[in-house]
């Protein structure tokens, strides 16, 4: 009867073993699956910013761009960047338009050299959020 119970012992901790070694590997995976759907979601943005002409013909984007010319504003980064209504309505009142020209980039962007559109001396105040 011990020896009985020693065989199944033993068969226990083989496979208690086996459960141990396969949960390492299905871990393993599971993490490996996590970083390479962070690479491509990457990837995916590096090619959609490249590709911004093929990507026009995009019903989202489309929806997206019309939203972006009610509200009057250009280009929208990442960001929320929050400018004084005034510095719109200027724009408005005096172009007939909702467009609000912007530098291309975030980085570029200070106090010094942020205007609208034809008037490049008249600088305002702005913050993020």
């Amino acid at each position: 009867m011990s020896e009985r119970k020693q065989r199944t012992k033993d068969l226990e901790r083989k496979l208690e073993l086996k459960i141990e070694k396969e949960w390492q590997r299905l871990v393993a995976a599971q993490q490996e699956l996590r970083e390479k759907r962070e690479e491509l979601k990457i990837l995916q943005i590096r090619v959609n910013n490249r590709n911004a002409d093929v990507n026009q013909n995009s019903k989202a984007l489309r929806q997206q761009q019309n939203y972006r010319r009610k509200l009057g504003i250009e280009k929208i980064w990442r960001h929320k960047l929050a400018l004084p209504f005034s510095a719109i309505n200027t724009r408005r009142r005096f172009f007939g338009d909702n467009t609000l020209d912007l530098p291309d980039s975030p980085t570029s962007l200070t106090k010094k050299n942020l205007h609208l559109g034809g008037f490049e001396g008249i600088t305002t105040n702005f913050r993020f959020i």
